[in-house]
């Protein structure tokens, strides 16, 4: 099922240039289903950064604690 909308020229001219679909129609409706697939990337992205910096924290421990060793060795 189709519902027509109003919009803009300009919002119809970036939507084709986006999508390089030369139909209004399909570009926009093309745009739309890819913001959807945009914000599911993102969201994971998001997942995977706060993983990284899990990650990152849990290593910069694992350095400390070589580094404390390192020094009881040079100590010796």
């Amino acid at each position: 099922m189709r519902t027509p909308i109003m919009l803009s020229d300009r919002a119809i001219r970036d939507a084709k240039a986006y999508t390089g679909n030369p139909d209004p129609g399909h570009a926009v409706e093309s745009l739309i289903e890819s913001y959807g697939n945009l914000v599911a990337d993102i969201r994971k992205l998001r997942s995977r950064v706060r993983q990284l910096d899990d990650e990152s924290t849990e290593l910069d421990a694992v350095v400390s604690k070589l580094r404390q060793l390192a020094r009881l060795i040079d100590d010796l």
